[in-house]
């Protein structure tokens, strides 16, 4: 997954159909190794782009789960890639532990609506803070 191709989606230049289309085979590959136990899990991330993660990008990906645009799996692959990323800085702490709750739902649990909403509503409400 191209660090370029995260950002446009996350900014909306980049239309979820065509990023789901153009990564289908890591999302399939990422789905199929998941399910086996004691699999190692390739991330594979392109450092063509630089950027910083911010609360909104958090917003976005939470909106993209709440609408089902992007599946759980999906969701867990594309932070993955964020979270691995030389390329992509992550604006404080505290948002990296919650970015780190969209990761791998066998280690950090199955998302669910309700702790995606609190997300959400944290970071509306604490916009000035991180």
């Amino acid at each position: 997954m191209k660090a370029s191709d995260i950002y446009n989606l996350l900014e909306h230049k980049y239309s979820i159909n065509d990023f789901r289309i153009s990564y289908k085979s890591e999302f399939d590959e990422y789905s199929k190794l998941l399910k086996k136990i004691g699999s190692t899990i390739s991330i594979k991330i392109k450092e063509d782009f630089e950027f910083v993660f911010g609360q909104q990008h958090l917003i976005t990906i939470a909106e993209f789960y709440l609408s089902n645009e992007l599946s759980e799996i999906e969701i867990n692959y594309l932070v993955d890639c964020i979270l691995l990323s030389e390329n992509i800085q992550i604006v404080d702490e505290k948002l990296h532990e919650m970015l780190e709750t969209f990761t791998d739902s066998e280690i950090n649990g199955v998302l669910t609506t309700d702790y995606v909403v609190q997300i959400i509503s944290f970071l509306n409400n604490t916009k000035e803070n991180i």
